[in-house]
Protein backbone atom coordinates (compact mmCIF):
# COMPACT_ATOMS: atom_id res chain seq x y z
CA UNK A 1 0.00 0.00 0.00
CA UNK A 2 2.72 2.41 0.79
CA UNK A 3 4.74 1.34 -2.65
CA UNK A 4 0.96 2.50 -4.26
CA UNK A 5 1.21 5.92 -2.84
CA UNK A 6 5.25 6.23 -3.41
CA UNK A 7 4.28 6.16 -7.18
CA UNK A 8 1.00 7.98 -7.17
CA UNK A 9 3.26 10.55 -5.81
CA UNK A 10 6.30 10.51 -8.41
CA UNK A 11 4.02 10.62 -10.82
CA UNK A 12 2.47 13.35 -10.13
CA UNK A 13 5.93 15.28 -9.14
CA UNK A 14 7.67 14.36 -12.64
CA UNK A 15 4.06 16.18 -13.81
CA UNK A 16 4.87 19.56 -12.38
CA UNK A 17 8.93 19.44 -12.72
CA UNK A 18 8.22 19.60 -16.34
CA UNK A 19 6.50 22.88 -16.17
CA UNK A 20 8.91 25.95 -16.91
CA UNK A 21 9.25 28.96 -15.17
CA UNK A 22 8.07 31.06 -17.80
CA UNK A 23 4.18 29.17 -18.31
CA UNK A 24 1.65 30.93 -16.64
CA UNK A 25 -0.71 29.35 -13.96
CA UNK A 26 -3.53 28.54 -16.93
CA UNK A 27 -0.76 26.69 -19.14
CA UNK A 28 0.84 25.20 -16.45
CA UNK A 29 -2.84 23.56 -15.18
CA UNK A 30 -3.25 22.56 -18.99
CA UNK A 31 0.10 20.26 -18.81
CA UNK A 32 -1.79 19.24 -15.44
CA UNK A 33 -4.81 17.57 -17.25
CA UNK A 34 -2.72 15.35 -19.68
CA UNK A 35 -1.99 12.76 -16.35
CA UNK A 36 -5.83 13.51 -15.24
CA UNK A 37 -7.11 12.29 -18.74
CA UNK A 38 -5.03 9.26 -18.14
CA UNK A 39 -6.58 8.51 -15.38
CA UNK A 40 -10.07 9.25 -15.91
CA UNK A 41 -9.71 7.06 -18.86
CA UNK A 42 -8.02 4.10 -17.29
CA UNK A 43 -11.29 4.62 -14.22
CA UNK A 44 -13.64 4.69 -17.08
CA UNK A 45 -11.98 0.90 -18.24
CA UNK A 46 -11.56 -0.08 -15.01
CA UNK A 47 -15.28 0.19 -14.27
CA UNK A 48 -15.91 -1.39 -17.98
CA UNK A 49 -13.71 -4.46 -16.76
CA UNK A 50 -15.04 -4.96 -12.72
CA UNK A 51 -18.52 -5.04 -14.51
CA UNK A 52 -17.99 -7.80 -16.95
CA UNK A 53 -16.31 -9.54 -13.80
CA UNK A 54 -18.92 -9.19 -11.70
CA UNK A 55 -21.44 -10.10 -14.14
CA UNK A 56 -19.75 -13.03 -14.41
CA UNK A 57 -19.52 -14.04 -10.68
CA UNK A 58 -23.41 -13.47 -10.49
CA UNK A 59 -23.87 -15.87 -13.21
CA UNK A 60 -21.47 -18.56 -11.71
CA UNK A 61 -22.82 -18.55 -8.25
CA UNK A 62 -26.33 -18.71 -10.01
CA UNK A 63 -25.27 -21.97 -11.28
CA UNK A 64 -24.21 -22.89 -8.04
CA UNK A 65 -27.51 -21.84 -6.78
CA UNK A 66 -29.55 -23.81 -8.57
CA UNK A 67 -27.49 -26.62 -8.03
CA UNK A 68 -27.90 -26.14 -4.00
CA UNK A 69 -29.85 -23.10 -2.80
CA UNK A 70 -28.58 -24.00 0.62
CA UNK A 71 -25.08 -23.28 -0.19
CA UNK A 72 -25.23 -20.02 -2.12
CA UNK A 73 -28.01 -17.84 -1.32
CA UNK A 74 -29.85 -15.76 -3.95
CA UNK A 75 -29.04 -12.85 -2.33
CA UNK A 76 -24.97 -12.94 -3.14
CA UNK A 77 -26.42 -13.33 -6.89
CA UNK A 78 -28.58 -10.38 -6.83
CA UNK A 79 -25.86 -8.72 -5.10
CA UNK A 80 -23.07 -9.12 -7.47
CA UNK A 81 -25.14 -8.35 -10.44
CA UNK A 82 -26.35 -5.07 -8.75
CA UNK A 83 -22.24 -4.12 -8.59
CA UNK A 84 -22.16 -5.02 -12.15
CA UNK A 85 -24.90 -3.03 -13.13
CA UNK A 86 -23.50 0.07 -11.04
CA UNK A 87 -19.97 -0.11 -12.35
CA UNK A 88 -21.73 -0.06 -16.03
CA UNK A 89 -23.51 2.50 -15.10
CA UNK A 90 -20.83 4.61 -13.96
CA UNK A 91 -19.15 4.14 -17.34
CA UNK A 92 -22.27 4.82 -19.23
CA UNK A 93 -22.73 7.96 -17.02
CA UNK A 94 -19.16 9.20 -17.94
CA UNK A 95 -19.42 8.54 -21.35
CA UNK A 96 -22.98 10.56 -21.80
CA UNK A 97 -21.19 13.51 -19.31
CA UNK A 98 -18.22 13.65 -21.85
CA UNK A 99 -20.64 13.76 -24.90
CA UNK A 100 -22.51 16.27 -23.15
CA UNK A 101 -19.17 18.73 -22.31
CA UNK A 102 -18.11 18.24 -25.50
CA UNK A 103 -21.41 19.34 -27.03
CA UNK A 104 -21.82 22.27 -24.64
CA UNK A 105 -18.23 23.50 -25.37
CA UNK A 106 -17.19 22.84 -21.93
CA UNK A 107 -14.05 20.86 -22.73
CA UNK A 108 -11.75 23.93 -23.59
CA UNK A 109 -11.85 25.58 -19.87
CA UNK A 110 -8.06 27.18 -20.22
CA UNK A 111 -7.66 28.67 -23.95
CA UNK A 112 -4.20 28.15 -25.27
CA UNK A 113 -3.70 32.33 -26.79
Amino acid sequence: MRRLHLVLLSLFITVTSFADDGLSLGAMSQNMLVPMNFLRTSLNAMSIILGFYFFYVAIIRYSRYRSNPQEQPISNVIMCFCIALAFWGLSVIYHYAYLSAVYYGMQDVVSNS
